[in-house]
């Protein structure tokens, strides 16, 4: 009896320790848990929670569990500076806790680049749970940020990007470029970085720098456009060549993309206060037929570099041949002038497509729906902008018809009244210019004389025909025509 007494008393006490252990383990304080971090004006980059320098963040930490505490925060500096946060508000329950945060960034370092915040809750038992998250590059346009993520009538922008554009090591970058963007210091060292025969940036770097300029454009509203109206084709054909060649490996996409970042300080002195992307198209046009020449046997393809003879060599050399090299040499034919072309009007961000016509390149202006030819660009040195520009019957009229693209040319030339002819050609290092036109009207005189002024014109009448004689003008390369006066 007295030994069942005794299994009996093991038995209940074994029993009771396990209840006691089973029901202790449920009864136990829970451990805090970090739920939520909340902060009051940051992009989310992931890994990154992205953040202006010039703010103050109110940081709101809910968390829950048993008989919490307290908690606090430890910012971290690239990696050297730290400093410990107090909550200046704090709601703690029997189960939760809400706690708010102040984090001035406009106190941090000048230097500050990287930071981490770490949350810590803690209970009354001295229980610690932690939740770190890194604020990255500090100093960042937020604006900018939230342009390239598509935020807000950014959308179709965002969705033309490039695929790595929106990753965070690039995105990043693009907006650090954007930060210390300099359009003349970066036009005068991106084009050092391509030669007829060496391309030194890759191609995502030029995409990078690329954007970052955009960016500038659209962030300091240089022109009364933005890329928020436009469609993702539209936005497309502001960095990319839809002509679906090998021809455009990724050196040649380089090449056309340093040519628009070289290119910007000097688009924006051509289009001026223009209103319209119409306007602002037409300038550029103009600017255009004034000061390049289609190549010749006098000056042809060999002074951008010795190739293979033929159309092969003009297609090279359309290909290699940076913008800098075609302010200093202006020759230039179809395909050429459409790069040209592109390079300065997607510079202050209207949309330009390359593609070919009947072998011929032609410039597509989507927002515009309108087209020029290269070689008319080349070819017709007095001709208004707006008559170049045409919509797409028009063009494939005369570049479809018996004679091709030269059937606008012959047109202009047997029209009366202003039937008319023109070169520009070069001699040593100085362009010049003449031209005649039959029967011509006070009208168009008066756009003459504005339009060949830089030649500082004379027009001598001779019975029905007006001859127009240039002088003969220095040719200036890339850095002199943007630092002009």
């Amino acid at each position: 009896m007295s030994g069942w007494s005794t299994r009996k008393k093991v038995a209940i006490a074994v029993g009771l320790t396990i209840v006691l252990l089973f029901t202790g383990f449920f009864f136990l304080p829970k451990m805090p848990t970090i739920e939520a971090v909340e902060f009051s004006d940051v992009i989310h980059i992931t890994p990154y929670e992205v953040a202006p320098i010039s703010s103050i963040q109110t940081i709101e930490v809910t968390a829950t569990g048993d008989k919490i505490a307290e908690a606090y925060g430890i910012l971290t500096v690239s990696g050297t500076y730290a400093e410990k946060i107090e909550p200046y508000y704090q709601d703690i329950s029997d189960k939760s806790a809400v706690f708010k945060f102040n984090l001035d960034l406009e106190e941090l370092p000048k230097e500050a680049v990287e930071a981490s915040l770490t949350i810590s809750v803690i209970d009354h038992a001295g229980r610690q749970t932690n939740q770190t998250m890194m604020l990255s590059h500090l100093d960042i346009d937020k604006e900018s940020a939230k342009m390239l993520l598509g935020y807000g009538s950014y959308g179709s922008f965002s969705a033309a990007l490039p695929s790595f554009a929106k990753e965070p090591e690039y995105l990043i970058h693009i907006l650090y470029i954007l930060r210390d963007y300099d359009p003349i210091a970066q036009s005068m060292d991106i084009v050092k970085k391509v030669s007829y025969n060496n391309v030194t940036i890759g191609y995502e770097e030029a995409v990078c720098v690329f954007l970052a300029r955009l960016l500038y454009v659209e962030k300091n509203h240089l022109v009364p456009w933005t890329v928020a109206n436009y469609s993702v084709e539209e936005n497309r054909a502001l960095f990319t060549y839809e002509f679906d060649s090998p021809a455009f490996d990724s050196d040649t996409k380089t090449r056309r993309l340093v040519d628009a970042i070289a290119a910007f300080p000097l688009a924006l002195k051509l289009i001026g206060n223009s209103g319209t992307q119409l306007e602002a198209t037409i300038r550029v046009v103009e600017w255009a037929e004034t000061n390049f020449f289609h190549a010749s046997t006098v000056y042809g393809w060999e002074v951008y570099g010795n190739l293979s003879n033929g159309l092969r060599r003009a297609w090279e050399s359309d290909k290699r041949a940076s913008i800098e090299d075609r302010m200093r040499e202006r020759v230039v034919g179809c395909h050429a002038s459409v790069f040209l072309l592109k390079a300065l009007l997607t510079s202050v961000n209207i949309p330009t497509k390359y593609f070919m016509l009947e072998g011929h390149g032609v410039a597509f202006f989507p927002s515009l729906n309108l087209y020029v030819h290269g070689d008319y660009i080349a070819d017709l040195h007095v001709v208004p902008g707006n008559l170049l520009l045409m919509n797409n019957e028009t063009l494939c009229g005369y570049a479809l018809s018996e004679r091709g693209y030269m059937s606008f040319e012959d047109e202009l030339f047997y029209r009366r009244p202003n039937g008319v002819y023109m070169e520009i050609r070069r001699d040593g290092n100085f362009l010049w210019m003449y031209a005649w036109v039959e029967d011509p009207t006070e009208e168009y005189v008066n756009f003459l004389k504005q339009h060949l002024r830089q030649f500082n014109p004379k027009f001598l009448p001779y019975g029905n025909r007006l001859k127009i004689e240039g002088e003969r003008i220095p040719i200036k390369g890339l850095y002199d025509l943007i630092n002009d006066p």
